[in-house]
């Protein structure tokens, strides 16, 4: 492997106290690790704050991102001093790199309509990509950090600029990550002989090494690996992948906020009000969409821009995650829905078929019966 030579002493991580940010499907590893370099080796240097850790756990593709303690701790010190025309600025900044990656991503288009392309070509649109996606990821998370940990002035006014341009990001995202990484995909899967569903699996700088090469720096059990199950670690701005029985291990001494689980009721913020009861349908992918009941509630970590269609279907969406920036609560506030957002827990506590209680003027999910 190449890219990350950093191994951080495993054995000190009960130091860190780890915090759920959020969890989303179909994020291969090429995205996560660009978008781990962004935040912890560009971001402070853009905006003046940046993440020293992060953690992020990976099962069967469908990932968990977790944040420090002690950063959260640290952002909240740093943005006490700061004024509405520091924050105004980075709304800017988000935009402007917002705005760059759309342009880079417009000519990788343009030049992932050649046939045949060559493993130099390929190379020089795969630098463009990793460039315009990273400088994105840079600043894209500071909107999530304003929304769960600002505690100043001005900031329901802040939080709706910062919720247009986390909307307008995550639509970039989505509809690129749909079209252009899967050209890109489909030909790293031709030129390198590996299955499409595992290419990006490599980080930028080992599918660049294997391109220029002619060979691929990585074998396909360790694409498998990684796959099924990896733990992307940044610890003091220093990053470390690790994958197999190592990470299985090191999972075992991470330090996670501990939530309590065994409730007869929880509670997070109103997103938006009314009081429904109805059976619960736990989703992680639009494919946990197809088949809802009438009168169920989605309860999952965060909605996306793919669950739309389906969000109709449902008399009340709650979260574990987000602010009143986050997707779910700008969704439930369009369509009128009861929502109740980051209680962390739910997930976890609610399983299918349980019958439970929305309270959405107070925020509270009581649970009347347990499948």
């Amino acid at each position: 492997m190449i890219g990350y030579k950093f191994m951080y002493n495993h054995n000190k991580l009960n130091k860190y106290k780890w915090d759920p940010i959020f969890t989303r499907e179909g994020f291969p590893y090429f995205v996560a690790s660009l978008s781990f370099e962004g935040y912890v080796l560009d971001m402070k240097k853009k905006i003046g704050w940046g993440y020293r850790d992060q953690l992020l756990i990976s099962q069967d593709n469908i990932l968990t991102v977790y944040g420090s303690q002690r950063d959260q701790n640290n952002f909240i010190a740093f943005s006490k001093n700061k004024n509405k025309e520091y924050f105004s600025k980075i709304n800017s900044i988000i935009l402007f790199e917002l705005k760059t990656a759309q342009k880079t991503v417009l000519k990788v288009d343009k030049l992932l309509t050649k046939e045949n392309l060559s493993a130099p070509e390929m190379v020089a649109i795969l630098k463009l990509m990793y460039k315009s996606y990273r400088g994105l990821y840079s600043v894209y998370r500071f909107s999530t950090v304003f929304d769960h940990f600002y505690q100043g002035k001005n900031k329901i006014e802040l939080a709706k600029k910062f919720a247009l341009t986390k909307d307008r990001c995550g639509k970039f995202f989505t509809k690129t990550d749909r079209t252009t990484l899967e050209l890109i995909k489909e030909n790293l899967s031709r030129i390198l002989g590996l299955p499409k569903n595992l290419i990006l699996f490599m980080n930028y700088q080992e599918l660049t090494g294997s391109l220029q090469n002619s060979k691929a720096f990585v074998d396909i059990n360790e694409l498998k690996s990684r796959y099924h199950f990896y733990i992307l670690l940044a610890v003091n701005n220093k990053i470390d992948l690790v994958t197999g029985s190592q990470a299985k291990s090191i999972q075992k001494k991470i330090n996670f906020v501990d939530f309590k689980k065994n409730l007869n009721y929880f509670s997070g913020q109103v997103a938006y009000p009314g009081n429904v009861s109805g059976i619960v349908k736990v989703a992680y992918s639009i494919n946990d969409l197809k088949n809802v009941k009438k009168n169920s509630i989605l309860v999952t970590p965060m909605t996306t821009i793919a669950f739309v269609p389906f969000l109709k279907k449902f008399s009340a969406i709650i979260t574990n995650e987000g602010g009143i920036t986050c997707h779910a609560a700008i969704i439930a506030r369009e369509i009128k829905i009861p929502c109740v957002i980051g209680t962390k827990i739910a997930t976890e506590v609610l399983k299918n078929g349980d019958l439970i209680k929305v309270d959405g003027r107070h925020g509270v999910v009581t649970i009347v019966n347990k499948k």
